[in-house]
């Protein structure tokens, strides 16, 4: 016959690996697995953007003189908070023949030199709240210190021109050369 005192171990040991278990259960389940950066940033937990294209949405570049352009952009009612353009120059091995400066007193202008392209980044600064809805608004002015010709580009490589709004939308423009 079975013994009471080995039935009394088999049934603690059972009721022991059945905490365990429950507890095992009741911890993992809580717990999240870790994402991996990619997954973070890929994953919808960031504020999504759009891009669109609207016909009003343009953006201008305008020879002033044969030493100066200038670029104009409309936003089609947006509230504009950053912008990429990309400038096509024909001969970008000597930088100091062009320069750029915002002519906007809300945005700070930064610019990275690419082979013979320069990307114009415009980002508005943490200190101005009021809306900026560009309507035919002058916003950058090139400068050249010998006459060369420039052109403004939708896309080269990875970077595009675009306009991003104060939805996170970015607005793909219209771009025309004057």
């Amino acid at each position: 016959m079975i013994d009471s005192k080995k039935i009394l171990k088999i049934i603690g040991f059972s009721f022991f690996l059945l905490i365990i278990a429950l507890f095992g259960i009741f911890v993992f389940k809580g717990k999240k697995p870790k994402e991996s950066k990619e997954e973070f940033f890929s994953s919808s937990k960031l504020i999504s953007s759009t891009t669109t294209n609207f016909e009003e949405v343009v953006v201008v570049l305008k020879k002033v003189d044969d030493f100066t352009y200038q670029i104009f952009a409309s936003s089609y009612n947006h509230d504009i908070v950053g912008f990429d353009f990309i400038v096509e120059k024909e001969d970008m091995t000597n930088s100091s023949v062009l320069t750029s400066s915002s002519l906007l007193s809300s945005f700070s202008l930064y610019q990275t030199k690419k082979e013979n392209f320069l990307v114009l980044t415009g980002v508005k600064k943490l200190n101005f709240s009021q809306p900026t809805v560009f309507s035919e608004t002058p916003v950058i002015e090139i400068k050249l210190t010998k006459p060369i010709k420039i052109n403004l580009k939708n896309t080269w490589g990875k970077y595009t021109s675009k306009l991003v709004d104060n939805q996170n939308n970015i607005l793909t423009p219209k771009i025309i050369l004057k």
